[in-house]
């Protein structure tokens, strides 16, 4: 689960921003309806990022 959640976060940087940073996700929690986790972006931590279960299948 975690490199599928990295792979739909690389794919939202390269349309929206049109780069993609190094991700590592890291403390992966599901929540029911999504996932909560900490995301290494290159060398920033983000703690509480999310993602909706129905945005993953997509």
């Amino acid at each position: 689960m975690y490199r599928e959640i990295e792979k739909y976060l690389e794919r939202h940087y390269l349309r929206y921003f049109n780069t993609t940073p190094r991700l590592k996700v890291t403390h992966l929690v599901d929540k029911g309806y999504y996932y909560q986790f900490n995301l290494w972006q290159d060398d920033v931590l983000s703690i509480g990022e999310t993602v909706w279960k129905n945005d993953l299948d997509t």
